[in-house]
């Protein structure tokens, strides 16, 4: 069992949580059992020393994937893939354009046709995972697509070329537009559409270890709700998926932004597809009333995308619990522990706070929180760093880590941030049977 206390709140607030671990000697009604109490402690937050490649910054952290090298993406509107000998987490990274290759394109920045409708402001890679189909080893990646009115290369709406979004078409790119306004990039809500695709590239020395363009397989995950419903706006779709390859598949989890209720509501999902599918379109199922059920409506093809956009997804349960919070949650990634757990790392915000919150899982489906790690007060702007994801402590690694010892990394106006978050034994309480006492 456990106990939270939290201990203090300043502007920027960290937590440490007493956690009782309850270890016993098995039935003998004379064994000693004893429970443990552990402190978390967090640093302060600090900037990593990384330099991405010219025409690219981390608007979300990067992912690694360990072999020689590390290799890292770089995300914006688009993906970089770079490489390199060192450890993010503690050395000086200069990413240089030769050590990198441009794995992923949207259609607005980068002339991506293929992507007009899923990939059309921003096609960027949250997480990617090595895996085996089929004898070959890829690499396949989750994707965010955007799909909203923007306005290029002005100010504060003047001056630029204005793309009209092309699911939300009510709302003109004249009246209402995400873009520049003197620095500060802003987004315009009512026309904004999150998608959630899948790419690929080989994983071997003939494809050059993955550091090639992918192959873009399109969407994977439609939202519970659709994106129309009824004739009226249903959900602003979904969102910054992280991913990890265990029990024999592909699980990815998201955040879903549908204005239903209950199984077709928003909040933090999970979809899976078994390895061998390759995790292709067609082969996701979300976790919905303690079953599976297809994600994308049936027929559905990337090519004929515009046909579905009024059609719901398959229905499904919120996975982390926010009982009489009055905001929102922003994202959920996950990493396998050393003691065989699964931990997550949520964020999420009101107007009036936001919040980075430790879970832990037996099984990916069933999740308890462990504590709350940073809390500051004000509301998203105001907060340490965004789209956290794990880091091992020795840099190798976004989804695996020990339980006593590992980085969360996020990412504050294209600068890295992290913290470091360690646990040690407090004491150690002991108790004597009844035959002894």
């Amino acid at each position: 069992m456990r106990i939270a206390h939290i201990v203090t709140r300043n502007r920027l607030l960290v937590v440490t949580l007493l956690v009782i671990t309850l270890v016993t000697a098995g039935s003998n009604p004379s064994s000693v059992a004893q429970d443990t109490l552990y402190l978390y402690t967090v640093s302060p937050p600090y900037d990593l020393d990384v330099t991405p490649p010219p025409d690219a910054h981390f608007e979300i952290p990067f992912w690694i994937v360990p072999g020689g090298m590390r290799q890292l993406t770089i995300t914006t509107s688009y993906t970089y893939k770079c490489y390199t000998e060192l450890n993010p987490l503690t050395d000086s990274v200069q990413l240089s354009a030769s050590q990198c290759v441009l794995a992923t394109r949207d259609y607005v920045h980068k002339g991506n046709s293929a992507a007009r409708e899923w990939g059309r402001n921003y096609n960027g890679i949250f997480s990617q995972h090595w895996i085996t189909v089929a004898g070959s080893d890829r690499l396949i990646a989750f994707g965010g697509g955007e799909n909203k009115n923007e306005d290029i290369g002005g100010n504060c709406g003047r001056g630029g070329t204005c793309w009209q979004n092309t699911i939300h078409t009510d709302v003109l790119c004249s009246e209402c537009a995400s873009g520049y306004c003197n620095n500060h990039y802003t987004d315009c809500w009512e026309s904004f559409s999150g998608l959630i695709n899948l790419s690929w590239q080989y994983f071997d020395a003939e494809h050059e270890w993955g550091m090639l363009p992918h192959n873009e397989e399109g969407p994977i995950i439609w939202p519970s709700n659709g994106y129309t419903y009824g004739g009226q706006r249903s959900s602003r779709g979904v969102r910054h998926p992280h991913g990890i390859v265990d029990q024999g598949y592909i699980w990815v989890f998201y955040d879903e932004a549908s204005y239903g209720g209950g199984s077709r509501g928003p909040g933090i999902k999970v979809a899976r597809a078994p390895v061998e599918s390759g995790g292709l379109p067609g082969n996701w199922k979300t976790y919905c009333d303690g079953g599976w059920v297809d994600s994308l409506p049936a027929g559905f093809s990337k090519e004929n995308i515009t046909s579905f956009y009024s059609e719901q997804g398959g229905c499904t349960n919120q996975m982390i619990p926010t009982p009489g919070f009055p905001g929102f949650q922003d994202s959920f990634a996950v990493a396998k522990t050393d003691q065989g757990r699964y931990f997550g790392i949520e964020e999420r915000h009101s107007d009036d706070v936001w919040q980075i919150r430790l879970w832990q899982s037996p099984d990916l489906l069933n999740w308890s929180l462990v504590q709350t790690l940073i809390s500051t007060s004000g509301d998203w702007f105001d907060g340490a760093f965004h789209y956290p994801v794990f880091v091992s402590a020795d840099g190798w690694h976004n989804d695996q880590i020990e339980e006593s010892d590992f980085y969360i990394v996020g990412t504050r106006f294209g600068v890295l941030r992290a913290v470091r978050v360690q646990r040690s034994p407090l004491i150690t309480r002991m108790y004597l049977p009844a035959v002894l006492r």
